[in-house]
């Protein structure tokens, strides 16, 4: 997800962070926030309204 976003292919990244979403909560209780399930969603929704909200911080943070 994160590399189609950079890329620019924003539907690609949905559907790629969507997939991820709903593998996570299938995930032990906590994982979800534990594997930045929160972010990601706004991420999604970012996305899908053509905003890309994975900037150079948000990829300094998950470092």
């Amino acid at each position: 997800g994160l590399i189609y976003a950079q890329l620019g292919d924003f539907e690609q990244s949905v559907d790629h962070f969507n997939s991820y979403l709903n593998w996570l909560k299938t995930q032990p209780p906590g994982y979800y926030n534990q594997y930045h399930g929160p972010r990601i969603a706004e991420w999604v929704v970012a996305l899908a309204q053509g905003d890309n909200p994975i900037t150079a911080e948000a990829l300094d943070e998950l470092r």
